[in-house]
């Protein structure tokens, strides 16, 4: 087991820089609440549910958890009415917000677009966790910045031409 948790440790600091993120019931409200913002166009699309399952899987969530909120039914939930049975306060509290919001924003835009009603779910949740919208503003360009940034990887990787200017190849 020492050898598993070091591994999920070594995740955790690639992705968060630390070891705190949302835990035990905690990570199942959170993942439910990703779900609920992407689904808050009505639907979660292909694309969607395939990127909430990798960043479930890429973050070492417990397949339980995993499987829990992949069977988990979306319709009629809004995201905020998971948040008050979400067990972190005070400053914990602001952290796992944004983290929902992150993992919303990267899970909605799976698609190749921010619908409003999932960008009124994430301001929803802004709300209720204490969240300013510059934060909101900031996040949702980095999520932007980063599939760009995937995008540019995989052409690189696939050995696409890449025609960006100032790219120089070697």
């Amino acid at each position: 087991m020492e050898s598993r948790q070091s591994h999920v440790e070594a995740v955790r600091t690639l992705w968060y820089g630390r070891q705190e993120v949302p835990r035990g019931a905690d990570l199942g409200l959170a993942w439910r609440a990703v779900k609920a913002i992407a689904a808050s166009d009505g639907i979660l699309s292909g694309p969607e549910a395939e990127c909430l399952l990798a960043r479930m899987a890429s973050l070492l969530t417990e397949p339980a958890v995993i499987d829990a909120v992949v069977a988990w039914d979306f319709r009629g939930v809004a995201p905020v009415e998971l948040l008050d049975r979400v067990a972190a306060t005070g400053a914990d509290r602001r952290e796992v917000g944004a983290w929902i919001i992150y993992n919303g924003l990267a899970v909605s835009v799976a698609d190749g677009e921010l619908a409003d009603g999932e960008m009124a779910a994430v301001l929803d949740v802004a709300r209720t966790m204490d969240i300013d919208e510059v934060t909101v503003a900031t996040l949702h360009q980095l999520v932007i910045d980063e599939a760009a940034l995937r995008r540019r990887r995989l052409a690189i990787l696939h050995g696409e031409e890449i025609r960006e200017p100032g790219f120089v190849a070697r």
